[in-house]
């Protein structure tokens, strides 16, 4: 999804600066600059853009695909653009823009684009930004049952659901220290029960696995997608299962099943994700009961997950998804 045409994100280069606006030239009239925004391609169900010169800040904001922006001219300024993003309100600040995905689906996924030190020149102009949706795609492939703990050595496994968790379900949209965009967009923990202050699983983060049973020596191919935002986080810490408090945590894909008629989930950990890349999980080979409570620390034997990053092959031109 990108505006208009083709900007590299971040700061590009500026124009020649004009000559500043002097009095003596248009003694009753001061320069302005009409800008003119518009997403091209994509779903856009708003679009929000933000101007800031050395002197002022100027918002717009448009329910649909196209902005416009009067501000005054001859000044470099810093411009910020976000597509889709839920609750956004007229007149914030960028810097301060917080979004929350619980309910977003994968074609109304936001978007974001800066350039900095652009010229502000006199009259109308088309402003041309690329907007970047950063996800990273999570697949997993085949479940074997192979259970030989105690006492549940030999049943049969029912897998329910399939989902990731990922730090906070709101995200900070612009980091104006380095005009960086999306950072810090997660799925909620997989602590989901009432009181327990999480959001509802976004759509394009978990799926049903429908409570297919899975007998033991056999295996099955879920071939489920799930997406997620980029997590760079190095610590590690849990949900209030685990502890008190609510602190960053890596991303675990969590698949939910029940063995002798008990939950238990199976949490695989991805350190430090990056958008634009493809986890493959080739195959979960289930050897014992899994931990109660999805958020928990879970090891895999070293032959029971096989897991590998593979090249991103959905990548269109102009966009990151």
């Amino acid at each position: 999804m990108c505006l208009a045409a083709l900007l590299t994100g971040g700061c590009v280069k500026a124009p020649t600066r004009l000559q500043p606006y002097s009095e003596a030239d248009e003694p009753e009239e001061k320069a302005y600059s009409k800008l003119s925004l518009k997403a091209s391609g994509g779903s856009t169900e708003n679009l929000a853009a933000w101007i800031r010169t050395p002197l002022e800040s100027y918002f717009g904001y448009g329910a649909d695909d196209e902005v416009e922006i009067t501000c005054s001219a001859d000044y470099q300024a810093d411009i910020f653009i976000a597509i889709n993003i839920p609750g956004c309100s007229s007149g914030i600040n960028p810097e301060d823009l917080q979004a929350d995905i619980s309910q977003v689906t994968l074609p109304n996924l936001p978007a974001v684009g800066t350039i900095c030190g652009y010229m502000l020149q006199r009259g109308p102009q088309t402003v041309q930004i690329q907007a970047y949706r950063p996800l990273a795609k999570i697949t997993v492939g085949t479940v074997e049952n192979r259970l030989e703990e105690p006492p549940y050595a030999g049943e049969s496994i029912i897998l329910d659901s399939l989902f990731v968790i990922n730090g906070k379900g709101r995200f900070k949209v612009f980091d104006y220290d380095d005009l960086s965009g999306i950072e810090n967009w997660f799925m909620p923990s997989g602590a989901r029960g009432s009181g327990l202050g999480q959001m509802p699983l976004p759509p394009l983060a978990g799926t049903t696995l429908g409570g297919s049973s899975l007998a033991y020596g056999s295996s099955t191919a879920l071939d489920k997608t799930l997406y997620t935002g980029p997590n760079h986080c190095i610590g590690e810490a849990y949900s209030r299962e685990a502890g008190p408090g609510w602190t960053p945590r890596k991303t675990r894909v969590i698949l939910a099943c029940r063995i002798g008629g008990l939950r238990c989930y199976f949490p695989v950990t991805i350190d430090d994700i990056s958008e634009n890349t493809f986890y493959h999980i080739k195959k979960l080979t289930i050897k014992r009961f899994g931990v109660t409570a999805p958020d928990l620390p879970f090891s895999f034997d070293e032959e029971s997950l096989t897991f590998e990053l593979v090249e991103w092959e959905e990548v269109q031109i102009g966009e990151i998804i």
